[in-house]
This record gives C-alpha cells, structure tokens and sequence, in this order.
C-alpha cells in the first residue's frame, strides 16, 4: 500500500515563484546560480506599449537592484550615452519607468527591479522610459498616470 502524499503547502508554490530559475543547458544552470541580471533594450515611451520606434540603449539590468538604484544607474548610462539627456538629474529622480507589454506597468520607488517585474525576469522583457517634468508623483501601483495631450493636437470642437 502506498503511503498518503503531503497535504498540498500553497506557501511551498509561492516559495519556488520567489526564487531565480535556471533552464537546463543555461550559463545559469551550468555555473550553479540563476542569472540575476539581462541585457535589456530602453525605448522612449511615447504613451504607446507597441511603439519601440525609438530605442535609446541596450542596458545590463540586475533584478536584485531597487528601483531607485537602477533610475540612477539608466539616468548616468542616458547621460553618458544618448544626446538629449544631459540636463538629466544624475539620481534618476525624474525618470518613469516602466514594463512595455500588455500591461505597461510603472516601476513604484518601494520595489526591486524583480518585484516589479512581477516575478519572472527572463532578459526578453522591453522598458519604456520617460522624463517627467519633477519627481514621481505615482505613490500606489494602482494609480493610473494622467496622459495629456497638446492643445494643439486636439480637435478643433474639444479645445
């Protein structure tokens, strides 16, 4: 007769979905530790999730950074290398990042780089930067950044 199996640990799920995995035949798996950080591609937001028209970089992203941490490091690897961003604050203060997917989701001040990834960081995510006139103001994941339009671009009837 075979014994009863574990009772079924919903804690034990969550466990595993927290830690770093590594596919067999990976570098990960053969060095004995999960990647921790990708090569990722910067595009500017321009407020549409499938518009990757403006790749600004490739950066290496380490998952195990906090967001802030990985604003400054973008905000001095924008400075350095793409033209435009030179009167940038260093810290990164002013930038919005964000996941270019189906949600689009803004990475919040209180979180990791993985957390805001929502758990898997598999190095074919896009980010979506954008350069906010001072600090961020989006305090809650679940607040929903205003977007406005030029008055110029609007129709004549709704200016």
């Amino acid at each position: 007769m075979r014994p009863p199996s574990p009772p079924f640990r919903h804690d034990s799920c969550l466990s595993l979905l927290n830690t770093d995995i590594a596919f067999p035949g990976s570098t990960a798996a053969t060095s004995g530790q999960a990647r921790k950080s990708h090569v990722l591609p910067i595009y500017r937001y321009k407020g549409d999730k499938d518009d990757t028209s403006s790749k600004l970089l490739d950066m290496e992203v380490n998952s195990k950074l906090t967001v802030p941490e990985f604003k400054a490091e973008l905000a001095a690897k924008l400075i350095a290398e793409v033209k435009g961003f030179e009167d940038l604050p260093a810290d990164g203060s002013r930038l919005r990042v964000r996941k270019l997917d189906y949600s689009s989701a803004v990475f919040m001040d209180d979180q990791t780089v993985q957390q805001a990834f929502n758990v898997m960081f598999t190095g074919r995510e896009k980010l979506g930067v954008s350069v906010l006139s001072g600090p961020e103001e989006k305090t809650d994941k679940d607040q929903v950044p205003a977007r406005l339009l030029c008055p110029a671009r609007l129709p004549e009837r709704l200016r």
